[in-house]
């Protein structure tokens, strides 16, 4: 609420009616009354936003005029704007004559970081960066308050200490800056963070190409999701843009943080703190189509024997992390890495977090030691860069499908794992389905893991498209010796899709659903007339048993709920059958586009291993080509 005589900026939205010419005309005039109200009264106008799902428009009023347009028919909110939540950490010293920085390869990918700019002249990221431009009026690129250099600095090189140790800096990508906080870390009020977001958007991809990743971690704290609220306009934003911009083959994916929920005290309520209401995830971390990530704790000790770190385990989630699930009870966030820790009882330890760059290196040293999602989500883009290094005509669901692919779940918290001094305090556990889900997501990522096969190891991609209300099918010729072989097996299956999304349909945020199952010595012909029946009554699958079915976890109802799905499952006894093929049913669902015509893109990646020693990738690769040669003669 506004205090006594305070005039604040603000964002007013309208209900949407549509946006058909007669729709959008009429808002238009509803907007321009409004603003002549608003002058008359004493108020300013700073501009507007349309879309085609949301007409918002930023203004200064004080409670007066609130109180006069909040009883038009056509206002549907009146809130504040969006705020950030950011820190600065200390200092780590190393000299850079001892290091060796190199530039990035030509046809390395850029990464788009929308903050709070960047220092240029920072000698670490100095020879990576594209360009750099404000989106705040009156103001430099240059970063003022060191959220965006930090952030650059993971972006580029991704693990820091590992590049201090090596004394080499090798970017794995082009660094490009769109700053949009001031020197405090705020928003600009006179523009709309989603106005700033659609403008660096197309400036910066438009004019550079090799852009195919966009970083955002920041967020706005003060808008938190929670159960039956609707999607919010920033997140639906960046779905709507993404499916746009696959429409036309731009391939472009977008890393968005958690968001931090470091509200004192959470010592003594850690690991419950982090399932409460308030800390649940923020906008924008709820679109659908970025990838959404979290933060874990690195694990470390405090160098002051008075300091206890609160997760101080490698793997836990860090204190601080936001929680899902997201819209429709989506699994969110999508991934986790490394992001920090905190201590008890002080509230701030510069031996604890994550070594990044420091924007005032002239004075303080090359690098600074923080806490936050906003490190780990950056992380990831480092490792969205390397792969697309890899694979540079990849799509961005193969892309990030590979990534979720080779994700692992960590250790999860039980009670005995929790250290004394905070088993007290602490009697929960993170130990359920649903969160784990809503704290991990499908895990933490393994680049190694995601850019090849090995000699027990096989990943089987696809990249493709499918018609709405239809199934696809696809076989993995497993050879006997998967089965008999003395060992865990791991059969996974990955699919990312990015479907249209629509902010004011209430029965499905997204147009069209995707999901698939895994069977074992089922025919294809079977599988076909089976799902041919299902979609034709417009079945549940959940409700068509298969004895045949290998049940992977998370469980098809709520994995099949995002545009990002991962199901996996470990063998350790050897089973009973032998020498059987697999067989994978997709399968996608109209919502609303209803168009004949309408493809789908998705991507899907299997992955079949064994921790033994055992050849099971050149038994499969000389049944598939023999598969294709017979296709061929035929």
């Amino acid at each position: 609420p506004l205090g006594k005589g305070e005039r604040a900026i603000l964002d007013v939205e309208f209900w949407f009616l549509g946006d058909d010419q007669v729709s959008v005309r009429q808002m238009d005039k509803w907007s321009s009354e409004l603003k002549n109200i608003i002058i008359e009264n004493g108020g300013e106008w700073f501009g507007q936003l349309r879309t085609k799902s949301f007409y918002v428009m930023r203004v200064r009023l004080d409670q007066l005029l609130i109180n006069k347009i909040i009883k038009l028919p056509q206002i549907a909110s009146i809130e504040r704007p969006s705020r950030a939540k950011l820190s600065v950490g200390h200092i780590k010293e190393q000299p850079i004559d001892d290091l060796d920085v190199f530039e990035p390869s030509p046809d390395a990918p850029g990464v788009l970081v929308i903050d709070s700019g960047i220092v240029p002249g920072h000698p670490l990221l100095s020879k990576a960066v594209g360009e750099a431009k404000s989106f705040i009026y009156g103001k430099t690129p240059v970063d003022q308050c060191g959220h965006g250099t930090s952030i650059a600095g993971l972006a580029l090189y991704g693990d820091i200490n590992k590049c201090i140790g090596d004394k080499n800096f090798y970017p794995d990508c082009w660094i490009f800056s769109a700053r949009v906080l001031d020197e405090n870390g705020k928003y600009y009020d006179q523009k709309l963070i989603e106005s700033q977001f659609i403008k660096s958007l197309y400036l910066f991809t438009n004019q550079y190409p090799k852009i195919k990743i966009i970083n955002i971690s920041i967020g706005n704290a003060d808008e938190i999701f929670g159960f039956g609220k609707r999607q919010f306009r920033w997140a639906y934003l960046i779905d709507e843009k993404l499916y746009e911009l696959s429409r036309i083959n731009k391939d472009l994916i977008i890393v968005v943080s958690a968001g931090n929920a470091d509200e004192e005290p959470i010592y003594d309520n850690y690991p419950e703190n982090i399932f409460y209401d308030e800390s649940k995830l923020i906008n924008p971390a709820t679109s659908a189509l970025a990838i959404t990530v979290g933060s874990l704790s690195p694990g470390l000790d405090s160098n002051n024997p008075k300091n206890h770190p609160i997760a101080g385990h490698l793997g836990f989630p860090s204190p601080f992390t936001r929680t899902g699930p997201g819209l429709g009870g989506m699994i969110k966030p999508d991934l986790v890495e490394i992001g920090g820790d905190m201590v008890y009882p002080a509230d701030y330890d510069s031996s604890i977090g994550v070594v990044t760059m420091n924007y005032e290196f002239v004075h303080q040293g090359l690098f600074v030691i923080d806490n936050g999602t906003s490190l780990s989500s950056a992380k990831i883009s480092n490792l969205i860069a390397k792969l697309w290094n890899i694979f540079p005509s990849a799509s961005a669901n193969l892309i990030k499908a590979l990534l979720i692919s080779s994700c692992r779940i960590p250790k999860p918290i039980l009670p005995n794992t929790l250290d004394l001094y905070l088993s007290q305090c602490c009697p929960s556990a993170i130990n359920s389905e649903d969160k784990i889900n809503s704290t991990y997501g499908y895990g933490i990522p393994n680049i190694d893991q995601a850019k090849s096969s090995d000699i027990n190891k096989v990943i089987l991609i696809d990249d493709s498209t499918i018609k709405l209300d239809s199934a696809k099918f696809y076989e993995i010729p497993l050879p006997e010796s998967f089965y008999t072989t003395n060992g865990g097996r791991e059969l996974s299956i990955t699919l990312c899709f990015d479907p249209k999304t629509k902010i004011t349909r209430g029965d499905s945020y997204l147009g069209c659903t995707m999901e698939f199952r895994l069977y074992r010595g089922s025919t294809l012909d079977e599988l076909k007339a089976k799902y041919t029946k299902i979609i034709e009554e417009e079945l549940d699958l959940d409700e068509v048993s298969s004895p045949k079915e290998i049940i992977l976890s998370p469980k098809p109802r709520i994995r099949s709920k995002g545009c990002h799905q991962k199901g996996s499952r470990i063998i350790k006894r050897r089973p009973s059958y032998s020498d059987e093929s697999l067989q994978i049913a997709v399968i996608c669902r109209d919502k609303w586009i209803d168009d004949p015509e309408y493809e789908q893109k998705y991507a899907i990646v299997a992955r079949v291993s064994h921790e033994s020693s055992v050849d099971i990738y050149n038994p499969i690769k000389s049944r598939i080509e023999s598969k294709i040669r017979a296709r061929v003669r035929v």
